[in-house]
């Protein structure tokens, strides 16, 4: 299903777990170790390449004036790096191809 309805981590981690055959403990454990390995190597200003799937770096917003909603009153925003994914051309056929998702999926998951 496309939109609408969101995934929350305890319903990802028990899916995950399902699928791979990991205790839910495990599955969490492994989530986590996943999401501090990408933030440190984020904050090292590092790319992470998952091939298939995308990769993840993060890009520098250059400082710029704005006003605040709240009284109008003109501001400076400092210069910040935030993050950005880009999908892998496999990711965005899959989301767009309902026929072959599941099989590109199994791919994935062999590693081909």
């Amino acid at each position: 299903m496309k939109g609408g309805s969101q995934m929350n981590r305890r319903e990802l981690i028990a899916d995950m777990a399902s699928r791979s055959g990991m205790t839910e403990d495990q599955t969490r454990k492994c989530l986590e170790a996943m999401i501090d390995t990408i933030t440190l190597q984020l904050k090292k200003g590092e790319k992470v390449q998952i091939v298939g799937f995308g990769t993840l770096e993060t890009v520098k917003r250059e400082s710029r004036m704005t006003r605040n909603p709240q009284n109008g009153i003109l501001m400076s925003v400092p210069d910040r790096y935030v993050p950005r994914f880009k999908p892998r051309k496999m990711l965005k056929d899959t989301i767009n191809d309902q026929d072959q998702g599941i099989d590109r999926i199994s791919e994935l998951k062999n590693g081909s």
